[in-house]
């Protein structure tokens, strides 16, 4: 009786064995496969994995299977439930992170929404009212854009719109305030920058949105020049900006593929990744993969530089996200006389959750100052998510102005790549990576990333991370949007040259200095 009961506790044992270790193999070979497929690990690290695997699975089986005794299966089936846990929660971190990476580095179409806006106090119905309208529009200003929209207003609404064509935005604006005409057809950025025309600071408070519509255009492949939105006729870089302005001649570029730009255009908004706007934030970061060199340049968002598709006529920088990140991308590149291969869009108010989400990052601020209720101090602050975008928004406490939030863009962002380099990336890795997916969207093909995580993960040197700000001096001009006197920061060009000069130390694998 007695050993017919151990030999059935055995065959249990023996059957449960089985049982649990095909449900570790399946782990093991579900993660085998993941990390294979996502491409993150070097080859070494990944066959070291798979040998522990297997080893571990051997040890467990045989445990399990091969001894009669109850001692050893206890022993195999805890290292197993051990090996299955680890394997399961392996899959689900190289997974998430897969998928996030692949969200990121899929960008939408770009879209602009142009909108149709009445008087505030213009009461009528626009349903109603909308076939008996006059409609102003920028004659000469995103045209295809307005065009288009034009077009499907009268196709909405069925009818033929009154249109009326003015020679600027503060014109067409004002011929709306004061009932020239009913109605205006306008990209929703250019009514976000009239802040910036005397006269015309609170016009939007005196508008309302009756009708928009989303235009998208599917963004530029990585790498390729931009399809120009506008119908103004297309400069050569090299007739206005590369050799008027940086130091001439052939653009800067990486020989063998080693080194790359990427343009960071930034916005402070709260509401995601929106349509085409403003940008708040312009850095052009030049990275070596081979010397593990950065260099971040930023580039303040009243330069008054040429923008790809205005012809040669100078602009805001900022302004340059209106037309799209594709316009911004050639006008800096254009003016700094390298090739800008990628772009990375980010949205400053989500940062909130990835700093928070990294229990905040350490700062270095030049000044001690006060800004949108938080006090900083020269040198180290630690700083949660809200503290540190009241960090890199404030601007008029510091002589120097937007030079200065500049240089804390930067500031901000060196302590994110450390904290993201650090072990505690894993503390709260889900609610990061639902953080970056919000907030971060680039056409950095996957390919290149997942290489800069294996090239990182095999040779483990710390990155040279310099960073720098062009300056400039403030004047009253006519930027190309806005036609119209307003500020800007026209380029102090040794500082340009500065610039440049750390873009060539990066490409030449030069140790990136600014002395």
């Amino acid at each position: 009786m007695d050993n017919s009961h151990r030999s059935n506790g055995a065959v249990i044992r023996r059957t449960v064995g089985i049982l649990v270790a095909l449900i570790v193999a399946l782990a093991m070979i579900l993660l085998t496969f993941e990390l294979v497929f996502t491409g993150f690990l070097p080859i070494k690290y990944l066959a070291a994995a798979v040998l522990a695997m297997a080893v571990v699975f051997i040890i467990a089986a045989l445990l399990m299977i091969v001894p009669k005794r109850k001692g050893p299966f206890i022993a195999g089936l805890v290292l197993a439930i051990i090996a299955c846990i680890v394997a399961a929660a392996g899959f689900l971190y190289v997974h998430k992170a897969r998928k996030t990476v692949e969200n990121i580095t899929t960008p939408t179409a770009d879209a602009t929404v142009v909108s149709v806006f009445m008087r505030a106090s213009d009461t009528r119905d626009f349903e109603r009212s909308a076939s008996g309208l006059s409609y102003g529009i920028i004659a000469d200003r995103d045209r295809a854009n307005t065009d288009e929209a034009v077009s499907r207003l009268g196709a909405a609404y069925s009818f033929d719109p009154d249109v009326h064509a003015f020679d600027s935005l503060p014109t067409l604006v004002e011929t709306l305030l004061d009932g020239s005409v009913d109605a205006i057809v306008i990209n929703r950025g250019f009514v976000a920058i009239l802040d910036e025309v005397e006269g015309l600071e609170d016009a939007e408070s005196n508008m309302r949105e009756v009708w928009s519509v989303r235009i998208e255009e599917e963004p530029a492949p990585a790498g390729a020049p931009g399809a120009a939105p506008d119908q103004s006729p297309q400069p050569s870089y090299s007739s206005h900006a590369a050799d008027q302005y940086a130091d001439g001649g052939d653009r800067i570029r990486s020989s063998d593929g080693s080194t790359f730009a990427v343009y960071i255009g930034g916005i402070d908004s709260r509401s995601g990744l929106v349509e085409r706007s403003r940008n708040d934030v312009n850095i052009i970061a030049v990275i070596n993969t081979k010397t593990k060199q950065i260099a971040l340049v930023s580039t303040p968002r009243d330069y008054y530089v040429p923008l790809s598709i205005s012809g040669g006529a100078r602009d805001k920088l900022t302004h340059a996200g209106i037309y799209g990140v594709q316009v911004s991308m050639d006008s800096l590149a254009a003016f700094y006389g390298i090739d800008i291969d990628y772009y990375f869009r980010v949205n400053f108010g989500g940062f909130v959750d990835i700093v928070n989400t990294l229990g905040g990052v350490t700062v270095d601020s030049d000044y001690s100052f006060s800004a949108f209720g938080y006090t900083f101090y020269e040198g180290e602050n630690y700083l949660d998510g809200d503290a540190a975008l009241a960090f890199v928004r404030e601007r008029h406490a510091f002589a120097s102005g937007d030079r200065q939030r500049g240089r804390n863009q930067l500031a901000v962002i060196k302590a994110l790549l450390r904290k993201m380099m650090s072990p505690e990336l894993l503390t709260n890795f889900f609610d990061l990576m639902n953080a970056l997916e919000g907030s971060f969207e680039t056409n950095v093909p996957y390919d290149v990333l997942s290489k800069l995580v294996r090239d990182q993960l095999s040779g483990g040197e710390d990155w040279n991370v310099v960073g720098y700000s062009v300056d400039g001096d403030g004047d009253l001009q006519i930027p190309y949007s806005l036609s119209q006197y307003a500020y800007v920061m026209v380029p102090d060009m040794d500082t340009v040259h500065r610039a440049s000069e750390l873009f060539r130390q990066v490409y030449a694998g030069e140790q990136a200095s600014l002395s």
